[in-house]
């Protein structure tokens, strides 16, 4: 996807400058969390703007929801039509490290699925895009917060397990949540992609797998 290209390009930008650094990327540290949110949402919307151009209207925590839908959702960026028919064109969500976890099933692919299911085909998006930030490596229990474990949705000893590498860890959950989604994806392509400190990588569907890498 060429946005990802471009977003990449801005990211090792960010890196070499030690704007964005490791300790936004691979910590759940709340000194940072805000900051990583800001700092990936520019850097997607400098992206957009670079790659579209006047060919859309970027808005960012704009909530929808379809007529059937009990509940709206806000997701962080939706890409719009600039000729005024308020068509949707994409849907950008990013999830920091303190929220790369089960929420991503519970409630970015469940209100994927609960969009397309109950959307006319005019208001579905031509692609969406869900991206997590999961460390591909050990991680410290001191600098590693889980909303899971806090919320008992997960017991201690699986908490070690998510420690030894948390993308490994969640990468089977994520993958059986999507392969359950065969006959949205036909309606609305769905992409999944990690962001670490060394990668941009886009790991579902695993057809069309890619990795960059952000640092030398």
């Amino acid at each position: 996807m060429e946005i990802m290209d471009v977003f990449a390009d801005n990211l090792k930008d960010l890196l070499k400058i030690k704007i964005l650094t490791s300790e936004h990327l691979e910590s759940t540290s709340h000194n940072k969390l805000n900051e990583t949110h800001s700092l990936i949402w520019g850097t997607l919307y400098s992206s957009i703007s670079q790659l579209l151009g006047d060919k859309c209207v970027v808005a960012i925590g704009r909530s929808l929801r379809s007529e059937s839908m009990r509940r709206r959702f806000t997701p962080d960026i939706s890409l719009w039509s600039p000729n005024g028919t308020k068509t949707l064109i994409a849907i950008v969500d990013y999830e920091s490290t303190n929220s790369s976890d089960s929420r991503i099933i519970r409630r970015n692919l469940k209100n994927y699925r609960q969009y397309v299911e109950t959307s006319l085909d005019t208001n579905i998006p031509n692609f969406w895009i869900i991206l997590t930030t999961l460390p591909s490596k050990k991680v410290s229990k001191a600098n590693w917060y889980s909303w899971d474990l806090r919320r008992k949705r997960m017991s201690k000893d699986e908490y070690l397990k998510l420690l030894e590498n948390p993308y490994e860890y969640w990468l089977p959950k994520y993958s059986k949540a999507f392969e359950e989604l065969r006959e949205h994806i036909k309606k609305c392509p769905l992409y999944v992609a990690n962001l670490s400190s060394t990668n941009l990588m886009l790991y579902l569907p695993k057809h069309k797998a890619f990795s960059i890498r952000l640092t030398h």
